[in-house]
């Protein structure tokens, strides 16, 4: 895949690895602020599915860091232009299916299924697990974004 321009694009899907690398630092960390503005500004849209919460507080409540627990409550809930979609029946039988298709893992197979019936252009993650699948993944650590 080409280089992604962020001023084309208008609706993402963001992984789970996207909001801990965020959070919690990583060598994405300058880019993934960039991406967040532009979130939060309204020039782009982004959603994640609710299993980005389990995820990502999982280790926080693991090691008893409440104050992370709360900051990561806090992005999740009340970002602007950020939806947050249930995994609901719709979600659930699309990942049933993207799962065989492409012997994706069941949390992988959920995200790109709330990815693509959410109508997003892009979905945004630093797993390889994505690697057979036939719709626009970006790799953070592929530089195929600007």
């Amino acid at each position: 895949m080409g280089r992604i321009d962020l001023e084309t694009v208008q609706k993402i899907s963001l992984d789970s690895n996207c909001f801990i690398y965020l959070m919690e630092g990583s060598p994405y960390e300058k880019f993934l602020l960039h991406l967040f503005r532009k979130i939060e500004n309204g020039d782009l849209q982004a959603v994640t599915s609710t299993l980005t919460v389990t995820e990502i507080l999982s280790h926080p409540y693991k090691k008893g860091n409440i104050r992370l627990v709360e900051e990561y409550r806090g992005l999740l809930s009340s970002f602007p232009n950020m939806k947050v979609r249930a995994v609901d029946f719709h979600v659930a039988d699309r990942a049933a299916e993207l799962r065989n298709q492409y012997r994706l893992k069941t949390p992988d197979a959920i995200q790109l299924a709330t990815a693509i019936l959410e109508d997003t252009q892009i979905f945004v993650t630093n797993d390889k697990d994505f690697s057979s699948v036939d719709f626009p993944i970006v790799y953070l650590q592929s530089n195929n974004l600007r």
